[in-house]
């Protein structure tokens, strides 16, 4: 069974991480390519990832992100975080705790700097970093967090 048609290409033109390069983007193009993708940006894993990368590129469009961030760490936040939205039915985002954009501070993209919080939440913090805004933020996430307990 072949599924992506080669037969075009002479394989001796090419080195071995060339032609796989050639077949990837084949396969990529091809019905079952994009079955496969499908599926998988449909999957809690795929749909994680895409958030976590399209947060990866406004931080390192910003440069904010750091040489040593553990993507696998923060790949489970984002996981986590939709686990949260299917167990309690309320919409969980990852947040930034410092801003990555900020006129008083600016933060990192790391694991370390982020956290799962009600999006009602994150949207009361905004782009803002305040003692004030910082408190509001906490006491939202207790009474979430004793909401949820009840």
């Amino acid at each position: 069974m072949v599924i992506v048609d080669m037969s075009d290409l002479n394989c001796d033109e090419y080195t071995k991480k060339e032609w796989k390069k050639i077949y990837n983007k084949r396969y990529k193009q091809s019905e079952r390519g994009k079955e496969a993708n499908k599926r998988y940006k449909q999957s809690e894993r795929g749909r994680a990832l895409s958030g976590a990368q399209c947060i990866k590129r406004r931080a390192q469009k910003l440069n904010a992100t750091v040489a040593w961030a553990d993507e696998n760490k923060i790949l489970d936040i984002y996981l986590r975080a939709q686990r949260k939205t299917k167990q309690t039915g309320k919409q969980h985002d990852v947040d930034h705790f410092l801003p990555l954009k900020n006129i008083n501070v600016c933060g990192l993209h790391c694991e370390s700097n982020l956290r799962v919080i009600l999006a009602k939440t994150n949207n009361v913090k905004n782009n803002s970093f305040t003692p004030e805004i910082e408190k509001r933020v906490i006491q939202l996430m207790t009474q979430d967090q004793l909401k949820l307990k009840q």
